[in-house]
């Protein structure tokens, strides 16, 4: 699991996709759990960099779970309409779930 803080921007986001490529290419995990409970705010930069994330996992066979999302951030992934690229789940619990 990761918790990004702050405002997923251009640094913020640059260090979680090279998290996301180092720990998913080095560990192999089933699945990567991103609680953005800290997260109170994304820009386009921050989203390009759960993107590229997300495809790097993919292509190592790792389910990422997004968890926690804020109401502003919520509604910038249901405006853009995220939540059909990305698996979001409510609480860190229901995301570990997927594990079943």
């Amino acid at each position: 699991m990761i918790q990004p803080q702050g405002v997923l921007n251009r640094c913020n986001g640059a260090f979680l996709q090279q998290w996301i490529v180092n720990n998913v290419v080095l560990d192999a995990p089933a699945l990567c759990v991103l609680d953005m409970t800290h997260i109170n705010g994304v820009d386009s930069s921050g989203l390009f960099s759960l993107i590229a994330g997300l495809k790097a996992a993919r292509k190592q066979q790792c389910h990422i779970v997004i968890c926690n999302l804020q109401s502003p951030v919520k509604t910038l992934f249901e405006v853009a309409q995220l939540e059909e690229m990305f698996d979001i789940e409510e609480s860190y619990e229901a995301a570990l779930e997927k594990l079943a």
